[in-house]
Parts: C-alpha cells; structure tokens; sequence
C-alpha cells in the first residue's frame, strides 16, 4: 500500500467530524493556503475554497486579519493557541473558538485550526453577568447565607439599610441588640423546613430604622445538584403598595430573564401531570428536531426510541408521582429517526397547596459523551485482552516507582497476586543490581524524554531470579502536568542470558578443561600486578608440561588422552590455594600463577619448593582411567616477581624458558628456576 498524502490523512481524520477542520499552507508570511477543509468546514463557503488563499476565500477583511494574526503567532511561538471570536453581547448568534496547532512538514509549514462552536458558553456567561447584575441592583435588601448561617453575598440595599458594612461577608451576623438577636432566631427556626424539603418560607417582622417598617423575609433555598448549598433572604417592605407594585413587577421580569437564559442555554420543556406538552425550549425543538407547533399537546412519548422496557419508564412516573426529582440517562429518537442520549432531569413543580402542578424535564445531550465512553470500554478490554494473554511482563508506576498495575503473568511466573503489587516499588522485585541500574535509566530517559532498553533481572516470590528485557517509555501523567508515569513492558530472555554466559565461559576458559585459558590469563595481568605492587607480595609463574603425554595418545587413544588431560588439570588445581589459579594453554601444558607470595626470596623460594611438592605427590598418587592407572611426572618451569621481572608476561616467558632447560638438561620430573 501507498503512503498516503497529507490531504488522504486529514480526510480520514476529520472527514465525519462535526468541528470545522482547516489544514492550511503558509506559502509567505501573512499568507496561507487552504490544503484541506472537512465537509463541516466547507459548507460555510460558498464553494470549495481548497487552493484559495485565505484572504481571498470569501470571509469578512477583519475577521481573515484576526486568524492570519493567530496563524502567525502559533507559528513564531512554535505552540498551541486559543481563540474565540465573540465577546459578551455582542450582536451574533453563531460564536467560535478555535484552536491552532503549527505543524513542520521537512522545510514547509502548515498550521491545522479546529473551531467549535461556543454559542452555549456565551449565553451563560451573559446569564451569568446577568443575574449577578440584578441581584446587586434589586430594591430589595438582600442577603445570601450558606446552610450555617455564613454571610455569603449582600447587596448594597442591605447594606445601606441596615448599616452593615460589606466586610461582613464569610462571617456570621452579629445582633446589634435584642430586637436583631429575635430576628435571627427566628430565621434560623424557619431554616428546618427549608433543609427538609420546604420551597420558600416567610417571615414577617418590624424593623425600626428612623421609623417602623413592616417587612416580610422572603426566605428561598438555593439548590445546587439535589443539594441545598444556601439560603437566600429578600426584605420586602410591606407598607408601601406602590413600592410592592414595582417589587413585583421587577420580580416578573427577573423570572422572564431567568426563562429566557433557561431557554437558549438548556434543553428543557414543561408538561402537565399527566405528560402533555405544554412549553419547549428552543434548544429542546433542535436536539429533538421537531418544531414547537409540533411537540405542544403531544406526550414525549412522540421521542420514544423503544430501547428502554416499560418498567423503566414505570419507575420514572412513580418517582415523580409522588413529588421526587427523577434523573437518568434515556435514548431518544429524533424527528429523523436518528437516535440520541440525554442525561434528563425531570422536577414536580408544586402550586401554592403543595400540589403537583406541571413537570419540567431538563435535558443535556450526552450521545458523544456516551460514545466516547464505549469507546474508551472497548480501548480498556482490548488492553486486558492483550495483558491478560501476553508473556510479556507489562507494569505501570508513578513517578515515584509505585506500581499503578501490573499485568495477570506476574502472578503466574512470579508468584506475587495482583492485589499486592499494587502500590509496591517496582524496585523490589528486582535484585538490587537491577534496582540501581533502572534507577539510572529512568533519569536518562526522563531528561531526554525518550525511551530506555535495559536488561533487569526480577526475582520471583520464591526467590527465584529470571533475567527479562526491558523497553520503559515515560507518558506523561493523565491529571498532573509535568509528572511522568512508567511503562514498563519486559519480556523473559533467561535462557538467552544463560546462552550469552555459557558463550562467555567458552571464550576465556579451556573446552576440555574447562579452566581458564590464555586469553583470561592476559585480562588478569594488569589486575595481579597492581595487587602485588600494593600489598608488597611476589607473584610466581610456573610453566608445567606433562612427561611422556604423546605416548599416552599413541598407546591408548585420543579419548583416553583426553580424560587424562582432564585429569592432570584437576590434580594441578587440588595442589594450589584458593588464591592461586591453573590455567591449561594448549597440548599438555599448563601454567600456575601463585599470588600472595612474600617478598623474601628465601622464603618465597621455601613456599615454591612446597606447591611443587604437593604437585608431585598428588601426580604420583594418579588415577583411573578405563581401567589403566596413571602416575604421571612433569617437567616445571619458575619465574619469580619482581626478580625475573616487573610484568606477568615477562615472568611467562622467562618460566617458558626454564621449562625447556628442565625437560633438556634436568630430564623429566624436575623443575627449574628461570635465571635473572
């Protein structure tokens, strides 16, 4: 298959997307070029303006100049920008905000713009100033207090009124006198009703301010998702009836603007007792797609999807029946036939005598929410699909080494539940080596912010050890920005390790033997030089070669010469210390180094004199092999550190040399020292 072009991958990216997608070209600064437009996208154009500059595609001067200046500076910044293209009360209905990634394309650069529609978040905002503007200008005095009886907001008339100063404000009111002490005692009495289910109390009292006024508390509770978060108090003067008048008209109105914000920012209509349609919302008519004329005097039953059962809707009208708010999620179909979830909200609302006089239903289409979320559910069982049946060890920690999860396979291979991983460092079902080795990776690969390929080796429940590879990637943290969490996915190579070892054995020891060869004697000169020089010690290099091993081969064969090679390196190795080693070069021929020696030539000559001994006796002693018995002789070669030489190399050379005068002048089973 081909590799597909920019244009090919944005249109099977965004083809179905409800946003407006602009991919765009800057072919000079202050100059772009629209690459691809999504069909949401295009349909604001009169035609394709794919290949047009911006500028040049239709859209109003001042608005082109506001997006070329918010491509630009993404750009120039190298990073994501925000923008929207509405401000509060302004004169349009459609608002945007849109938002602009740079993209860097070999030497070209594209920017890609995404708008969605924000008119929702206008309204409220205009609500929001709204409301908050006639509460500070009501003629009333009024006062907001939390459930403890907390100051929460008072407007100027109350303050003005009752001389209480705005500092007021997060504290409780304090009585003046004994008048104002009987007033808030009998306004938190009438509080009980409200927190158990009352909508509204009244409290009447006189209130002497340079004269007496009669008022009346308005007491209402504000509620906030099922829950009485506060209290709010209106003072309506009694006494004046032109002032009551303008009370409630300005009231009415107040109700009429919360009706109107109600119905452009939320999805609501309102039915009688028995589920006829008696007022939509605008927004209700475009979510359902049927007109005001068409739903009013018709049930929501015109909405039924026939996805949910008739106990469901059963259970809704019981609820609400008796006075209780009903909230759930229901699957509705459109005009259409399309279908659509909204997260509804339906409130009896009482008359006068606490009868059940309409139902308002509250709707929020959740359709997307409800597919993001089934998506996210199929993303979640196809990683425990993968986890679940994988070999592999696959964990995720906190920035602190935490494990957040850790696939089932650790159980099986390792021991450990699930349930008790969860919450342990990784780092302790690691050997310590291990430990320190991911501690290091983990730093590299945070600071470069790559990926880290490392070998660690885990221990099982048991105690067991098994070496595994593995690939850590740090993903930024899902909540906390700037906080890394791990994902480790290791997979078992013990038996790889076991191979690379045996490899290794192989290269620096003896195939027969299995002592260590030449090529191991040269990696531990340096080593025992640097010691010998320290520690004030000599070092002695005996080179020893078997009498007669040719005859051996001749008379009885290679396998048997072999098992006595075998052989004649076990012998030499029960003759020496610990701290000395034999190491076999080739044929019959071995060499001893015999470290921790004394300077004293005396008496460093005494202790040769001794291995030697022991090597004779253990020779004669001999063994069995296939029957035959052998006692072998050997002909040694010795050269002494410092006083053949300062290099363990040199010293082979030189106790190479004695081994030859040995076996030539001396004949077999001697020895002899290399000369100075």
């Amino acid at each position: 298959m081909g590799v597909l072009s920019i244009e090919q991958q944005m249109a099977a990216l965004y083809e179905h997307c409800t946003q407006l997608v602009f991919f765009m070209k800057r072919t000079a600064p202050f100059t772009y070029e629209y690459r691809y437009v999504n069909p949401a996208g295009v349909a604001i154009f009169k035609q394709s303006p794919i290949g047009c500059e911006l500028g040049m595609s239709g859209l109003n001067h001042n608005k082109s100049d506001v997006i070329v200046e918010n491509y630009e500076k993404a750009i120039k910044e190298n990073r994501q920008i925000i923008y929207r293209d509405f401000y509060l009360f302004a004169d349009t209905k459609h608002t945007n905000e849109t938002t602009v990634w740079p993209v860097f394309i070999e030497q070209e650069q594209y920017v890609l713009a995404v708008s969605k529609e924000m008119s929702s978040h206008k309204v409220l905002e205009e609500e929001q100033h709204f409301l908050s503007t006639l509460f500070l200008k009501q003629h009333n005095p009024m006062i907001v207090a939390s459930r403890t009886g907390q100051v929460l907001k008072i407007n100027r008339v109350f303050s003005e009124v009752f001389s209480v100063p705005e500092t007021v404000i997060g504290t409780h009111l304090k009585p003046r006198n004994e008048e104002e002490r009987q007033l808030i005692k009998l306004c938190e009495e009438h509080l009980q009703p409200l927190f158990e289910g009352s909508h509204q109390e009244v409290v009447s009292m006189n209130w002497i301010y340079n004269t007496r006024i009669n008022y009346t508390i308005l007491m209402t509770p504000i509620v906030m998702e099922d829950e009485i978060v506060a209290v709010s108090l209106e003072w309506i003067e009694q006494n004046d009836a032109q002032h009551l008048e303008a009370t409630l008209k300005e009231t009415n109105f107040l109700l009429e603007g919360y009706k109107q914000a109600l119905a452009a920012a939320s999805n609501f209509c309102i039915t009688d007792t028995e589920g006829i349609i008696e007022y939509v919302s605008e927004g209700y008519q475009q979510l359902s797609g049927y007109s005001c004329e068409e739903l009013l005097g018709q049930t929501n039953a015109i909405l039924n999807s026939r996805r949910h059962t008739s106990e469901f809707y059963e259970d809704m009208w019981t609820t609400i029946k008796r006075g209780a708010i009903w909230q759930g999620e229901i699957c509705n179909r459109t005009k259409r036939g399309t279908y659509y979830w909204a997260h509804t909200t339906i409130v009896p609302v009482l008359d006068k005598n606490a009868e059940i006089k309409n139902f308002v239903s509250v709707c929020i289409d959740v359709t997307e929410r409800r597919a993001l979320m089934s998506s996210l559910q199929n993303i979640e069982k196809t990683f425990n699909l993968i986890t679940e049946n994988t070999n592999d060890f696959i964990t995720i920690t906190n920035e602190d080494g935490i494990i957040l999860y850790a696939s089932p396979n650790h159980k099986e291979r390792l021991g450990y539940e699930k349930e008790k991983l969860i919450g342990k460092f990784y780092s302790d079902i690691l050997t310590a080596e291990s430990s320190e080795v991911l501690k290091r990776e983990i730093v590299q690969t945070l600071n470069n912010e790559e990926e880290a390929n490392v070998e660690l080796e885990m221990v099982s429940k048991s105690g067991e050890t098994l070496w595994t590879e593995a690939y850590i990637t740090g993903v930024q943290d899902p909540v906390r920005e700037e906080v890394y969490q791990y994902v480790t996915i290791a997979r078992e190579i013990t038996q790889r390790k076991q191979k690379e070892e045996e490899l290794r054995f192989l290269a620096y020891h003896d195939a027969l033997t299995l002592l260590p060869n030449r090529r191991y004697l040269s990696l531990q000169c340096e080593k025992l030089e640097q010691e010998a020089k320290e520690r004030q010690q000599s070092i002695v290099a005996m080179y020893i070669d078997g009498d007669n091993f040719k005859a051996i081969n001749d008379v009885y064969g290679h396998d048997v010469g072999d098992e006595f090679i075998r052989e004649f390196g076990r012998a030499l190795k029960r003759s020496l210390r610990d701290s000395d080693f034999v190491c076999r070069i080739g044929g019959d021929e071995f060499v001893v180094l015999l470290t921790h020696m004394s300077l004293e030539e005396a008496v460093c000559e005494q202790q040769i004199l001794a291995t030697i001994e022991r090597i004779q006796q253990v020779l004669r002693k001999g063994w069995d092999i296939a029957g035959n018995h052998f006692a072998p002789t050997s002909s040694i070669g010795i050269a002494v550190y410092p006083q053949h030489g300062t290099s363990v190399e040199l010293l082979l050379e030189k106790a190479d040399s004695a081994l030859y005068l040995a076996k030539n002048v001396s004949g077999k089973d001697s020895y002899r020292f290399a000369s100075n």
